[in-house]
């Protein structure tokens, strides 16, 4: 009749709902035992009647419980049985007919009432018990903590479950999203790796000039040791690699650490969003390589790290021939793809140089503390966020609008269920009340505070409305304090207010309600005192709308407190899984990327590091490989079979192959660009001497521009010509 789920099916936050329920239920449950336990312990003369009855704070934990079993559809069961075969036969031995001392309908409002029904004849007969005011007040009071629990208690436990779902979406997306920006950093390092270990070594060695062997074939051993370690983590802390690699390159090389790292830039340098390592070690090696290639031979150099708060600084200097950086072409791919990796990572490089002064490149990471003392922030390889519309919160909107249609039954319901029984409750209160204009009045002011709780529901209840609706609810208690005798079941106005001061709880006004509990609870006890109360009554009155008004105000606390906690779960199960995803891709790419490298060139690399001297065939064979690797970083959506292997072939044949992609964003949808890259191969099968081919940037009038043997070339395309120029 009720399916129950499995444990399994719960997620963080619904999970921890369940276990504010539980513990609510429990703490319940004590209290009620409480309340039923104590009066035994009072003697019969002092006992009120009706004296803080269990009934209401059973119903709560039970209704507590059945949500916990078998949700909303259980608690309606549990609440419908409870007041069938509970609350229902105690109200009707409380309002019996024929009392030792009755009170007859006649008497009060009721009176005009019952004569339009009952004959005259028989009104003397028709009376009411003296404990029906408190029975029926208790009988009130526990219908409607059942109706409150019942749908704020279903709401909360369905708004966790959905919480949770749009955790796993959220995840999902951040996932995806981490998972390509751990393989853009992949390829980025890949990238940067192959440019400044594997592409330098090639040049070298496929250059007919002669150079120092040995230092040649420590290169190529440092570059395949390179690539067989890319796809490791980092076995160093960074000064230590940054120290071994200068060294290795340059043992006569001065090698000095400047400050400690703080901890912020610690974790920052091994954030898996980062990336920074590798890239920052590829561009000192970089920076120290065109030092040992251009300073000459009688310079002197130095590489220092400096740490400045939350700043890094690989500072690479010697004392050369120095250069005018105004002479180098901004269009170098060395140097236009050592800067690019660096700004990707968030850094910077700023190179110093003047002819016959030496040189001075500062790497800086981040790049913002070379302004100001920031933080260090993530790289910016790839969008690491989702939309801004997939936000947990806009998340558990859209996905319970069912629970607005919730919200608004049960505070419909709960609000009809206020108004008959404080409406009835105010009749019977009139036919023993000293005025009778009484109970009236502290209904009308009891209903508006209701109405001013109720509006718009849905939206933001506005400070000076909940204030005068706690005003309302106080001012109906001391209404009811200065006209009728302190008496339990009299004083059901005291209950009704710590009702309303409940609903401004869960409005988002607990300290309000509160503070409200706690003059409501000043205004019975001075009440009480004046009156002569006796003590047992005193403490009856008082505790049971103080009490209520407590536990409602530490349920929304502990709400709160549940929500911020399942944000922590929720981000910590977020970061988790991001830095799964993105290390899981990056190793994957990076992986597959140096496979690739290695398969080109290992067999080539592994001879010149054991001291041969390439034929010239063979560096005809290696400038090949050259163009094929740079094609991997410039070429972009070009480099792809069968284009890659033609333009080898072309490349081994003598001819001069450049393939480009300056395009951001995608290519117009009708453009066939497989169609296009054949036509692209098949060009460099037939040149004989320069093939040039360059995707656009966007704006220019053609897609993709190419040129052979020094002439404009015109590409079929699948659709339509373009004649490219």
């Amino acid at each position: 009749m009720f399916p129950r789920r499995s444990t399994a099916e719960f997620g963080p936050a619904e999970r921890s709902t369940r276990r504010l329920f539980l513990a609510a239920a429990i703490a319940l449950a004590l209290i009620a035992f409480a309340a039923f336990l104590v009066p035994q312990f009072v003697p019969a003369s002092s006992r009120p009647t009706g004296a803080i009855s269990w009934r209401p704070t059973a119903l709560g934990a039970a209704m507590l419980v059945s949500l916990l079993l078998w949700e909303l559809r259980g608690a309606w069961f549990a609440m419908a049985g409870w007041v069938a075969f509970i609350e229902l036969p105690i109200l009707a031995t409380g309002v019996v007919a024929q009392a030792q001392n009755p009170i007859t309908l006649t008497q009060g409002t009721l009176g005009v009432v019952v004569d339009l029904s009952v004959p005259s004849s028989q009104a003397a007969s028709v009376s009411i018990d003296p404990s029906a005011l408190t029975t029926f007040a208790t009988f009130s009071q526990a219908v409607l903590t059942g109706l409150v629990i019942g749908f704020v208690g279903t709401v909360v436990l369905r708004l966790s479950r959905s919480a949770d779902a749009a955790a796993v979406l959220r995840e999902r997306i951040v996932s995806t999203a981490a998972a390509e920006a751990g393989a853009n950093a992949a390829r980025a390092r890949a990238a940067a790796l192959v440019h400044d270990e594997v592409l330098s070594t090639l040049n070298l060695a496929a250059s007919p000039l002669l150079h120092d062997r040995e230092q040649l074939a420590r290169q190529a051993t440092q570059a395949r040791a390179l690539l067989a370690d890319a796809s490791e983590h980092e076995p160093r802390s960074l000064p230590v690699a940054l120290r071994d690699d200068a060294l290795a390159l340059d043992p006569e090389a001065t090698f000095t650490i400047v400050g400690e790292p703080t901890d912020r830039l610690g974790d920052a340098l091994g954030a898996i969003t980062g990336n920074a390592p590798p890239v920052l070690r590829g561009a000192m090696r970089q920076a120290l390589r065109n030092s040992i290639l251009h300073a000459g031979s009688a310079a002197h150099r130095q590489v220092s790290i400096v740490f400045r708060g939350n700043s890094l600084e690989i500072v690479v200097s010697d004392d050369g021939v120095g250069f005018d950086p105004a002479d180098i072409s901004t269009g170098r791919l060395g140097l236009r793809t050592s800067a690019q990796a660096v700004r990707s990572v968030d850094g910077d490089v700023v190179v110093s140089s003047n002819p016959g002064a030496g040189t001075r490149v500062s790497i800086v990471w981040p790049a913002a503390s070379m302004h100001a003392e920031t933080a260090p922030t993530p790289a910016k390889t790839a969008p690491m966020a989702p939309p801004a519309t997939t936000t947990i919160e806009q998340l558990t909107i859209t996905q319970n609008l069912g629970e607005a249609s919730l919200v608004r039954v049960g505070v419909t319901t709960t609000a009809i269920a206020f108004v008959l029984t404080q409406l009835a409750l105010a009749a019977l209160a009139s036919t023993t009340a000293t005025h009778l204009w009484a109970p009236w009045i502290v209904l009308v002011q009891l209903l508006a505070a209701a109405a001013l709780l109720q509006h718009r529901y849905r939206g933001p209840l506005g400070r000076a409305q909940a204030a005068f609706a706690g005003c309302l609810a106080i001012s109906a208690t001391l209404t009811g304090l200065l006209s009728a005798p302190f008496e339990v079941g009299e004083l059901w106005f005291a209950g009704a207010s710590a009702f309303l001061l409940t609903a401004l709880a869960f409005r988002g006004y607990p300290a309000l309600a509160g503070l409200g509990g706690l003059l409501l609870s000043a205004l019975v006890v001075t009440s009480g005192l004046s009156n002569g109360a006796p003590p047992f009554t005193l403490a009856a009155v008082s505790i049971r709308p103080f009490g209520v008004v407590c536990f409602a105000v530490g349920l929304t606390f502990a709400i709160a407190a549940l929500l911020k906690r399942i944000a922590k779960e929720i981000a910590a199960t977020e970061t988790a899984s991001t830095k799964e995803s993105w290390e899981h891709s990056a190793r994957t790419e990076l992986t597959s990327q140096v496979n690739e490298v290695r398969d080109l060139v290992d067999d080539i690399l592994s001879r010149v590091a054991s001291g041969h001297h390439p034929s010239p065939a063979e560096r005809a064979h290696i400038t090949a490989l050259e163009g094929r690797l740079r094609d991997r970083i410039r070429a972009g959506r070009l480099a792809a079979e069968p284009l890659l292997s033609s333009a080898m072939r072309a490349r081994e044949r003598g001819v001069d192959v450049l393939l480009l992609d300056d395009r951001e964003g995608e290519l117009p949808p009708d453009f066939d660009l497989a169609h296009a890259a054949a036509q692209v191969a098949a060009a460099c099968e037939g040149a004989t001497e320069r093939v040039t081919a360059r995707v656009m940037p966007a704006g220019r009038s053609s897609v993709l521009s190419l040129v052979v043997d020094g002439a404009p070339a015109a590409l079929e395309h699948a659709h339509h010509t373009h004649t490219i120029t």
